[in-house]
């Protein structure tokens, strides 16, 4: 991807999209996309969100738009994602069980 800065998170994902597509049956390019579906929709922001964890340490700022960029949304769009996530996670224990299953998918271990 030209332009595009290549986090060591998002290169998990494009690693794991044959993993990702299997799970949950949604493709790389549809979670790439500007489709809006809630599926795909929940496992962007789940995505995103992860990302932003990975990551939030190493900047002075958490970079959303970097990761903005790797999902080819604006940074605003990672600021609603990881918020609504944290409300998820916060409210719905089977949000968190998803959350964790997809870091097990990229990752091979949870950890957050």
């Amino acid at each position: 991807m030209p332009g595009v800065v290549q986090l060591n998170t998002f290169m998990n994902v494009l690693e794991s999209a044959p993993k990702l597509q299997k799970s949950f049956n949604v493709s790389l390019d549809n979670i790439l996309s500007k489709k809006r579906t809630r599926k795909i929709v929940m496992i962007r922001h789940i995505l995103m969100y992860l990302e932003h964890k990975e990551h939030y340490k190493e900047w002075e700022h958490p970079g959303w738009s970097v990761i903005g960029k790797n999902y080819n949304r604006h940074y605003s769009s990672i600021i609603h994602a990881a918020k609504v996530v944290e409300n998820e996670i916060n409210h719905y224990p089977d949000f968190k069980l998803l959350v964790d299953e997809i870091q097990e998918i990229i990752w091979g271990e949870i950890r957050y």
